[in-house]
């Protein structure tokens, strides 16, 4: 079962941060677009809300920095920023924070500060978070290595329909873990509803399984 860090790469934080910004990730990392123009009117509205306290200036002022749109890219300042709003309680911000603290973006690597701040997003409901939570105990990063609640964070991701949760207890269910009992049937369930939200991964476990995601 694959449950590396390697779910933690730096693109994957890319790619959710523009997804916050309704952009688009480039179709390969070989052939990039070209760069967008920087927005200064754009940056200087959001910079104004972030200083007054909206929490999405925030976020968004924190994702710029991070991808470096319309600023030059800082971690540094991205991790201020999210470390506003992740403390007025958002998940969002507070899941993007640990991620950071996790992978020493902007912050000395810190992984029981990376749990602390997606145990946070977690506890909200936040399904990426409960995905990150549940690696960092299956892999005994920042906290006691613990199976089952790493399938239990999973599990909870997995059940709001996050697909890489989904995808995931898949593996969990094909080989038996964490207290779970290997069954195909539920294998294949997880995997094809992973499928069916586009996770190429899953529709290519299915394949392996000659499982059909329609069947």
């Amino acid at each position: 079962m694959n449950l590396s860090r390697d779910t933690f790469q730096m693109k994957n934080l890319v790619s959710v941060l523009m997804r916050a910004l309704r952009l688009s990730s480039p179709a390969s990392a070989g052939d990039p677009p070209a760069p967008a123009p920087p927005n200064q009117d754009r940056l200087r509205n959001m910079r104004t809300a972030a200083e007054q306290g909206d929490v999405g200036a925030q976020i968004m002022l924190g994702a710029c920095y991070a991808v470096g749109l319309d600023v030059p890219q800082d971690y540094a300042q991205a991790v201020a920023w999210y470390r506003k709003a992740a403390e007025q309680g958002n998940d969002d911000a507070q899941k993007n924070l640990g991620y950071m603290y996790q992978n020493g973006f902007g912050a000395a690597q810190d992984y029981e500060e990376a749990v602390s701040w997606y145990r946070k997003a977690a506890d909200q409901g936040n399904g990426q978070a409960q995905v990150y939570l549940g690696l960092m105990y299956k892999n005994g990063l920042g906290v006691a290595q613990d199976d089952v609640q790493a399938v239990a964070w999973c599990r909870k991701a997995a059940e709001q329909g996050n697909f890489d949760a989904q995808y995931i207890l898949g593996q969990i269910y094909a080989i038996g873990y964490g207290g779970v009992a290997q069954d195909d049937a539920q294998s294949v369930a997880w995997y094809r509803k992973a499928a069916e939200q586009g996770h190429a991964a899953a529709e290519e476990a299915l394949r392996k399984l000659g499982a059909d995601r329609d069947d």
